[in-house]
Formats: structure tokens, C-alpha cells, sequence
């Protein structure tokens, strides 16, 4: 592989990226998956702060979880009808998924791993919005406490916050933890890149 010290080199990618089979051409990004332990505070958190809308919850009491269905949607577009709402959630495209296992509440020794402590895998999930400074304004004055504000910092820092909670951590913030940042301009295009906040720690 054509690994350089700046990454990839363009043919590099070129040569691994292929035209997916005519099956895919329908695919989409449907969701993705979050655990959760206190899904009332995550809840509050993804609709209050972050303005998405809860598109449907789903109990499994055999296997004792619920999943939580959120989105950018109108809540009038939500068909009434419980096959029908199902049906339209998982038409739905860039949705979340918070995925509670009963119990795991009130379990000290359950943690779940960020992704960004060390060691780092998942990074984050990116909301676009209108207004940066804005966004960052409002979600300051709910209480948001925050990794990263724009035009501060480093754009990509690859230190841990000193918010951010450990590897094993047993507890949860009462407050999310945000990195707003304004995008660069493209050093390609020379086009700015749209503002962006990216969520670096969910509940």
C-alpha cells in the first residue's frame, strides 16, 4: 500500500476505491448506532440541545433493550400507524440509533468507550449547521460544556480532552461535551468547507 508521511497518495486512493456492484445502487446510510446508559438524559440531550426529533422507540422485552430512533424530522411527516411509522423510520435517511440494555443504569463496573481517549477508535458523529458561532452560543447557554470552540485550538487535536472522561470511567457528565470548530477552506478548492460542530462524547 502507498502509505506517505501525509497519508494516501491520491492514485493510492484512486486504486482502492471501485464502483460498487449494481445491487448497491439503492443503498443508503440508515443509521447509526449509539449505546446508551441513561437514555432519558440522552434523549433530552439529542432533542432539547440538538434539535433532532424522536422518530420511534422500539422495546425488545425478551432480550430486555429498546432502541431510540432520532432525526432531522417533522414530527407531522410521522405516520401514526405502528407498522407504518416502522416502515418510514428505516426509510429515513442519517438517522440515530440510541440503543439502551436494561440494567445497565444502575451497573457501576458498565462503561462504555468514547472513542476518543486512548484507545481512540469511534470519533464522532458531525451535525451541520447555518451558524457556528450561533450553535456554540446556545448550546453554552444550556449548559453544554465543550472540548473544543471555534477559533480555538487546533482544528484536529489528538490529545484527549481534559473533559473528556477515561478508559473505564464509571460515570456520565449531567452536561454533553461538544467540539465546534469552523471548518478550513479546502486547500484544494480553496472553497470553505460548510461550519460544522462535531459531538465528541454522547452519553
Amino acid at each position: 500500500m502507498d502509505f506517505q508521511e501525509k497519508g494516501l497518495s491520491d492514485e493510492a486512493v484512486s486504486a482502492a476505491c471501485s464502483e460498487g456492484h449494481a445491487l448497491t445502487k439503492d443503498y443508503m446510510l440508515q443509521q447509526t448506532m449509539l449505546r446508551v446508559k441513561d437514555p432519558a438524559r440522552s434523549l433530552d440531550f439529542y432533542t432539547r440541545i440538538l434539535g433532532m426529533t424522536l422518530l420511534q422507540k422500539i422495546d425488545f422485552p425478551s432480550m430486555r433493550f429498546t432502541f431510540y430512533y432520532l432525526g432531522y424530522e417533522d414530527k407531522v411527516d410521522i405516520p401514526a400507524d405502528v407498522k407504518e411509522r416502522t416502515a418510514w423510520t428505516f426509510s429515513r435517511r442519517a438517522t440515530l440509533e440510541l440503543t439502551h440494555n436494561w440494567g445497565s443504569e444502575s451497573d457501576a463496573d458498565l462503561s462504555y468507550h468514547n472513542g476518543n481517549n486512548e484507545l481512540r477508535g469511534f470519533g464522532h458523529i458531525g451535525i451541520a449547521v447555518p451558524d457556528v458561532y450561533a450553535a456554540c452560543k446556545l448550546f453554552e447557554e444550556q449548559g453544554v460544556r465543550f472540548v473544543k470552540k471555534p477559533d480555538t485550538g487546533e482544528f484536529f487535536s489528538q490529545r484527549s480532552s481534559p473533559h473528556s472522561s477515561g478508559v473505564g470511567s464509571k460515570h456520565h457528565h449531567s452536561e454533553a461535551e461538544l467540539h465546534c470548530s469552523s471548518a478550513p477552506t479546502c486547500p484544494a478548492s480553496g472553497l470553505s468547507i460548510t461550519d460544522v460542530f462535531k459531538l465528541k462524547k454522547a452519553f
